[in-house]
């Protein structure tokens, strides 16, 4: 039993109490002069701040990861023992940011063309591929008889000639009054001024390996064809054919009318 300066008797109860109380402003005490001390740079930032007075104390336990900081963190220092390192490395950075970076070059592309149904592909060049599936290829239409002394007639087998010797595949079709030449002699004595006679041309065109061909329906109805289901009378080397023959040869192919 303690007594006080009245002489009072004091309770357990009310010993309790006081022991409570001074338990309470030592812990006080002990706080302020937490607050009050320094931190050191090595020492952890979150075991500077005082546990709630409610709860034990416990120095290494963090603040809920939902609850913000009072304070800002102290800014990261490096070890003593190399005070250089983060310079050496912020100039590595910097560096590693000023070199350009290569670009990527862009790879050649194919390019696919269709011809007809067999697919071909190449290589973009500077002259494209040569193909001796495509020779140039120019068909002449002659539509003129003699009534102009055969001066239309000349000059598409001189046309026709100079194809020839440029290596263009050549080909003749007289149609409409032009079938009047299918018959025999009648190229006998044409010429025209500044030109070769219309037979040269024509036997030229022959050894060159012209190809002369002659309306089926033309020759049919034109009254100055004589005998032409037997080609009595007809040029050796002329080939009859029909209009669907005639369109296929236009085909790809240069057309010159006379």
């Amino acid at each position: 039993m303690v007594a006080n300066n009245d002489s009072t008797p004091i309770t357990p109860k009310k010993q309790v109490l006081a022991e409570q109380m001074l338990a309470e402003q030592e812990q006080l005490k002990e706080q302020k002069q937490q607050k009050k001390t320094p931190l050191s740079p090595n020492e952890n930032y979150f075991t500077a701040i005082p546990p709630h007075p409610s709860s034990p104390p416990h120095p290494s336990l963090p603040p809920h990861p939902s609850s913000p900081p009072h304070q800002s963190s102290p800014p990261h220092q490096s070890s003593p023992s190399h005070p250089s390192s983060n310079s050496s490395t912020h100039v590595r950075e910097k560096q590693s940011q000023s070199q350009p970076q290569p670009q990527s070059q862009p790879q050649p592309r194919s390019q696919s063309l269709v011809l007809g149904e067999h697919p071909t592909t190449y290589q973009f060049t500077d002259t494209p591929p040569n193909d001796p599936h495509t020779k140039q290829k120019v068909l002449i239409i002659l539509r003129s008889d003699n009534h102009d002394n055969g001066r239309n007639a000349t000059i598409a087998f001189a046309t026709a000639v100079s194809a020839l010797f440029s290596d263009i595949e050549t080909t003749i079709v007289l149609m409409g009054s032009g079938v009047y030449w299918t018959q025999q002699g009648r190229m006998d004595n044409i010429s025209i001024k500044g030109y070769d006679t219309l037979l040269s041309y024509f036997t030229s065109f022959l050894l060159n390996n012209g190809q002369l061909l002659a309306s089926i329906p033309c020759m049919q109805y034109n009254k100055n064809v004589d005998a032409f289901l037997d080609r009595k009378g007809l040029l050796a080397n002329i080939e009859c054919i029909g209009l669907s023959t005639l369109i296929h040869l236009t085909k790809n192919a240069s057309v010159l009318t006379f």
